[in-house]
């Protein structure tokens, strides 16, 4: 388990969580993973159907049959630097930054309810850390389907942080 954790701040009113996460990987590298279909059952929640440009209708598609599906929109698809999308009332933004050493992460979600803070950096966590192990060469890798031990244990230290809590696992 990565130790990098998420900040909590409030943003125009709206209240974020944001990674900061250091890849070994070239920027190239770390955008076909968050593009394309085949990298994201790695580390993302769930499918990702749809128009990958600014504008393009997405939808959310879960593993879970007891899951909703959910629709979202493109809003920020720059190649290669910054990819925005809606996802239901949230906003999920990654943008990558050249390094020396590879690219830096930024992940942000912009929550529509500041008690999904705890519970939503607790999951991005564990899928970042998956992020992290497949652009390390791990094939195996997988997001939970449902909340695992150390989801459990990732909750309790951002609630401890101070994040707002309370809402239900996922």
């Amino acid at each position: 388990m990565t130790t990098a954790y998420a900040c909590y701040e409030e943003d125009g009113g709206r209240a974020t969580v944001t990674f900061a996460r250091e890849l070994a990987q070239a920027p190239d590298r770390v955008w076909q993973a968050l593009t394309d279909a085949r990298a994201l059952e790695h580390w993302f929640p769930a499918v990702i159907e749809g128009d990958l440009r600014p504008g393009g209708a997405v939808r959310f598609v879960f593993a879970d049959p007891d899951a909703s599906d959910s629709a979202g929109e493109i809003t920020e698809f720059e190649v290669g630097s910054r990819l925005t999308f809606t996802w239901g009332k949230d906003i999920l933004r990654s943008e990558l930054e050249p390094t020396p050493g590879g690219t830096r992460l930024h992940f942000t979600q912009l929550l529509a309810r500041p008690d999904h803070a705890a519970r939503d950096a607790a999951g991005w966590h564990v899928c970042l850390d998956r992020l992290t192990a497949h652009l390390a060469g791990d094939e195996t890798t997988a997001p939970p389907t449902e909340p695992t031990p150390e989801w459990q244990a990732l909750h309790d230290a951002y609630a401890q942080r101070g994040f707002p809590a309370g809402a239900e696992p996922a």
